[in-house]
């Protein structure tokens, strides 16, 4: 059943640093996701995550991480981490942000906000992909090295090189048994296996990959580079086995928790496709998002809007 939700006509106001102007967004039709807040921050924002199925937010713009509250959007802790920082990621049990900045690896306790000493990785950290379950992370890095963290004794414990050149985006399937890279070298996604990081399988994407989001029963979803279309890679096989046709070429991609809806940004525009890639709501108040994640619990979403310097929540 698809759920219908009025239009917020404007953002709650709350008194907290980098609130909005109190005006929201408006959609073309229902939008499955409510406007919250929009956090300004100190740079473009690239990367965001949620500490767990319904934990708060995490994001990086500039050299600063924020924490956003789960419930109202508002930012409970910006701390500046000293240098731009490229991605973020959570600990399986929540209860420890990560973040990369350059060679340096950074994790953050949640609630009191303390920033221990950062691991020196071998090569600039690109991606933080967490093993569900498990107190394992890994670092997609520079060159096709990766680095496999403990999240309780917080060391490297290996690393390994997997064949890809230019790594651009990466996810980890659902049961954590292996990591999907796209190269931009070769227009391919590569599946290895994390068990030693044997390489299983390669898929040419059209285009190249421009992002992957994990499906949440198996597999990832991949936006092509030249291709109206998302394409799903099995976990099996690790290749394409089915598309769901959309409008126009996807930059950046998430799917909901219970797989119903894909929130997709092409150029200036935010839509949300269903199953059938029928579009369900568009908005272009955002500009091109560099990152957009969805809570595992269904009632959050986070996007990076860097041409407004800003981080927008989303709730339902």
């Amino acid at each position: 059943m698809k759920l219908r939700f009025p239009l917020l006509a404007a953002a709650l106001a709350l008194a907290s640093t980098g609130c909005d102007d109190g005006s929201g967004p408006s959609f073309d039709v229902d939008f499955p996701f409510f406007y919250l807040q929009d956090i300004d921050t100190a740079g473009e924002p690239v990367s965001c995550c949620f500490l767990s199925a319904s934990g708060d937010a995490v994001a990086a713009a500039g050299s600063h991480l924020y924490f956003i509250d789960h419930e109202q959007g508002y930012v409970l802790a910006d701390i500046p981490l000293g240098q731009p920082v490229s991605a973020v990621g959570a600990s399986a049990e929540g209860g420890y942000a990560m973040a990369t900045a350059g060679v340096l690896f950074y994790h953050i306790s949640d609630a009191t906000y303390v920033v221990h000493e950062a691991l020196v990785l071998a090569s600039g950290g690109l991606a933080i992909l967490t093993k569900p379950t498990s107190t394992i992370a890994w670092v997609l890095c520079d060159g096709g090295l990766v680095a496999t963290v403990s999240t309780s004794t917080w060391n490297v414990t290996a690393y390994d090189t997997i064949a890809v050149s230019h790594p651009s985006t990466a996810a980890v399937d659902e049961s954590g048994s292996c990591i999907f890279v796209a190269d931009d070298a070769d227009g391919t996604v590569k599946q290895y296996s994390t068990a030693g990081f044997g390489l299983l399988a390669q898929e040419e994407i059209p285009g190249g990959a421009t992002d992957l989001y994990a499906d949440p029963l198996e597999g990832v979803w991949v936006s092509c580079g030249e291709a109206a279309g998302l394409w799903h890679l099995d976990s099996g096989t690790g290749l394409h086995d089915y598309t769901v046709p959309v409008s126009q070429s996807v930059q950046t991609l998430a799917v909901s928790a219970d797989g119903s809806y894909f929130y997709a940004s092409s150029t200036a525009t935010v839509s949300v496709y269903d199953a059938s890639g029928a579009v369900q709501a568009s908005t272009q108040s955002y500009g091109q998002a560099s990152d957009i994640v969805l809570s595992a619990d269904g009632d959050r979403g986070a996007l990076c809007a860097p041409d407004l310097y800003s981080v927008v929540m989303l709730y339902k």
